[in-house]
Order: C-alpha cells, then structure tokens, then sequence
C-alpha cells in the first residue's frame, strides 16, 4: 500500500490501519469531548476537536496516497447548507455569543463527516471503528458509574451520574447522547454476532452504557432509546420475513424438482 510510506516512526499504527488508527481513535475519544478542554475549566478547544481536525486530515492524505477517494454522497451537501445555515443564525441570534462559541464545532465535526464519506472504506476497517466507538462509550460509561458510586454527581443536588473529572464536569443529557451510537452498536453486535465470546463482550458493554443511561435519568435519551429499539425491531422482522420469504421460495422450487422428478 502507498501509505506506508508515511513516517511509521511517528505513528506506528498508521500505515498498517489508517482509518482505525485517524478516525477509529477521535470516535473513541468522543465521549469524552467536554472534559477535554486545553484552557481553564471548560474553557477553549477540546483536545478530541484538534484530534478530529487532525484525523480528517490523515484520513484524506492516505486515502489519496491509495487512490480511494470517492464523491461524497447527497447527504453531505444538505449537511452543508444546514451548517451554513446555522452559522448565519448568529446573525439574528438572541445570544449571537453563544452560537459562535459552539460555531467551530459544528463546523469541525462536518469536515470530518466530510472525510469520512469522501473514504471509500472496506467492511473490516467499518467494523473496527465500530468497535473501537462501542469501546470508548463503555469505558466512559464505566467511569461514570465508578464516579457515582463514589458520591460524584452532577451539580451536586440533581443525584445524576455524568462524566466528571475535577472542576471539569458534562451536562447529563449530553453525555448521554453521546452514548446513544456506541449502546445502538452494542445492541446491532449482540444481535449478529455469530460467536459467543463476541455475543457476551457486546452484552457486557450494552450492560455498563445502560446502566450509565439510567444514571444519567435524561428524559430525552429515554425518548431516543424508545425509537431506536422500536427501529431495531423493525429491522430484526423485515430480516425475519425475507429470510421466511426466501425459505418459502425455496421449499416451492424443491417442491417442483421434486414434482418434476416424480413425473420422470
């Protein structure tokens, strides 16, 4: 592969896994974006913000070295004008502070959509960032539930678990939309996975992120999970019915060799 020919001095893991190694690494970070920040308290960047920035950028250049761009789908263009819609809100804004702050994350996070579906990636490389996002989230949600096992909760009088580290601590409701991807993942794994070691680490990591869930007690997250689970089932019977669909056409081309057979 051409991107091996990047310095592996200065990162070892890149020209063997670039895309778990880039963009795998900032979605195991992700749950851990708001204690992340480089100035006082909660102020200034977030170290998972430059590592995204940072992890696009890789992610791009070996892509190029291996000639595995493609066109970004239609959904990136209406992702765009919805930032810049956003970004001209501030125009009009009430607290037109308060939306340039949160500006250049929106704004990092869609170059990063950006880059990930500019990647043309192979089913391994999908699997292990989606495994490396299951990881993260668990690890965060373990921290949590240790935390509020010690008495460390969220403002103190709410009684609610959250990521809190120091003078440096999340909203609730934020952390717990962050760990609504990595509990879908862990749910879509446990429902596939073929053997059973990976069944019961799945099962393991969809116990910790909900239970860390239920701590955080987000009303809207309780919303959120109500429509996944409701999607998840959708999805697990119209897997049923083909697989029901394709087992009727089956027996029918059987029974007609078998119709055939008889008549010879």
């Amino acid at each position: 592969m051409c991107c091996q020919q990047l310095p592996s001095s200065l990162f070892p893991f890149l020209p063997k896994w670039p895309v778990e190694s880039s963009f795998g690494v900032y979605a195991l970070l992700l749950p851990f974006d708001s204690i992340a920040a480089l100035g006082e308290g909660m102020e200034g960047p977030t170290i998972t913000r430059l590592f995204g920035i940072a992890a696009a950028a890789v992610l791009l250049l070996a892509a190029s070295m291996d000639r595995r761009i493609v066109r970004p789908p239609q959904a990136a263009v209406w992702w765009g004008l919805f930032t810049l819609w956003g970004a001209i809100s501030a125009l009009w804004a009430l607290d037109s502070a308060m939306v340039l702050e949160r500006l250049p994350t929106s704004i990092g996070l869609f170059l990063v959509y950006l880059a990930a579906v500019s990647v043309r990636l192979t089913e391994r490389e999908l699997s292990n960032v989606c495994y490396l996002v299951i990881i993260g989230g668990a690890f965060a949600a373990a921290y949590s539930i240790y935390a509020y096992s010690q008495g460390i909760v969220f403002a103190e009088t709410t009684g609610r678990a959250s990521l809190i580290v120091g003078d440096r601590e999340t909203d609730p409701n934020q952390f717990a939309t962050t760990l609504l991807l990595p509990l879908t993942l862990a749910i879509g794994g446990a429902m596939n996975a073929r053997s059973r070691l990976r069944r019961v680490m799945f099962i393991g990591a969809l116990i910790v992120i909900a239970t860390s869930l239920y701590l955080t007690m987000s009303r809207g997250t309780l919303v959120a999970l109500i429509v996944i689970s409701a999607n998840l089932s959708g999805a697990k019977r119209c897997q049923l019915a083909r697989l029901g669909a394709n087992c009727g056409d089956c027996h029918s081309d059987c029974g007609d060799a078998g119709v055939i057979l008889r008549a010879g």
